[in-house]
């Protein structure tokens, strides 16, 4: 949603920004549609270098198929104020724009119509929806091609960067990056652009403030979103976690080991076994080691003395329809009568 948003508020801050100013009535419909009149006809567009070029037919044109005579009558036909016509007046353009450089010699109306889409069947003044929009644009200048760089075609670059870059965007843009970039990537090619700023030690104090080594726990407990912007919880956290020995708080009471309290860490991975599991994986087998949750018998997820002995009373539990439930992060799911997990419950006859 936002890389659209972003476009239509760029499309519509360049197309209004310096309208036009007519009192024409014309009909592109009746012209181009109904009477196969080529653009190039009216529009001698080979020929033009500046934005400001006023690439509008004049009486010489026009009097081909129409009497231009200065009279009320004639006029009433193309200009809204018969009595007073103004003709077309041309605003000063912010744009850098040569058509002779898109078009080429001999343009066709198709290649008009590749930019100014849905003129040919305008049948009032055109409107902001009858320009190309800045995406277009970038389909051919998208830096390889074609130079990206906004002095390229505006001649207030700073004030089209502003446009695209609200007020808060350097705090907002990561989500615009984490989602994959690719507003961004047209103006910024460079593959050091994003590490120029987002390297070493200008983060501190720049993206995180000084005690933020200390006090991040707090955002990547609650704004776990915002973190994985940036970093890769997987080899990020871990990483850093690792070298520096660096352990959750609760670690640190002394009951937390089941040697001491075998309950009190329990009820923290009841809680929140996905927070365990965050650094305690399946392959460091934390859970399993030596004198905790050991498979005595070498099968995996059968040590009795896990659960109390009424276990197998519970009735039918969510075990039975959820094969993610939590059961499973130690026990193997087999659906067979008497074999592991199911045999706990079901004897060989699926009682």
């Amino acid at each position: 949603m936002m890389p659209m948003l972003i476009w239509l508020t760029i499309s519509a801050a360049v197309a209004a920004y310096a309208p036009t100013q007519t009192d024409i009535i014309f009909n592109h419909a009746a012209h181009f549609s109904e009477r196969s009149i080529d653009c190039t006809t009216c529009h001698d567009v080979a020929k033009s270098t500046m934005a400001s070029d006023k690439n509008i037919p004049g009486h010489d044109v026009c009097s081909a198929c129409h009497s231009v005579e200065k009279s009320p009558d004639d006029c009433r036909l193309c200009h809204a104020n018969p009595e007073n016509p103004v003709g077309v007046i041309m605003p000063p353009r912010e744009i850098v724009f040569a058509h002779s450089r898109h078009t080429g010699e001999a343009p066709k109306s198709q290649d008009c119509l590749e930019c100014h889409q849905g003129v040919d069947t305008a049948t009032v003044g055109l409107s902001a929806q009858n320009y190309p929009p800045m995406q277009k644009c970038f389909q051919c200048h998208d830096g390889i091609g074609v130079t990206a760089d906004c002095k390229a075609c505006h001649t207030q670059s700073a004030k089209m960067a502003q446009l695209v870059h609200p007020p808060d965007w350097k705090h907002s843009h990561k989500f615009e990056a984490n989602a994959g970039g690719k507003s961004c990537a047209p103006c910024h090619q460079s593959e050091t652009f994003c590490s120029d700023c987002h390297a070493g030690d200008n983060l501190t104090g720049f993206v995180h403030d000084l005690n933020y080594r200390y006090n991040h726990g707090l955002d990547a407990k609650a704004k776990e979103f915002e973190c994985q912007s940036c970093h890769d919880f997987q080899t990020f956290c871990s990483e850093c976690h690792d070298r520096e020995n660096a352990i959750p708080l609760n670690h640190l009471n002394r009951n937390w080991s089941p040697r001491n309290n075998p309950m009190y860490h329990a009820d923290a991975a009841r809680q929140d076994i996905e927070a365990c599991a965050s650094c305690h994986d399946e392959n460091r087998s934390t859970c399993a080691q030596p004198g905790c949750h050991n498979d005595s018998d070498g099968i995996r997820g059968t040590n009795p003395s896990i659960h109390p002995s009424n276990i197998d009373e519970l009735g039918k539990g969510p075990w039975h329809d959820d094969r993610s439930f939590q059961c499973y992060q130690c026990h193997l799911y087999t659906g067979v009568s008497g074999v592991g997990f199911c045999g706990y419950c079901h004897g060989d006859n699926g009682d």
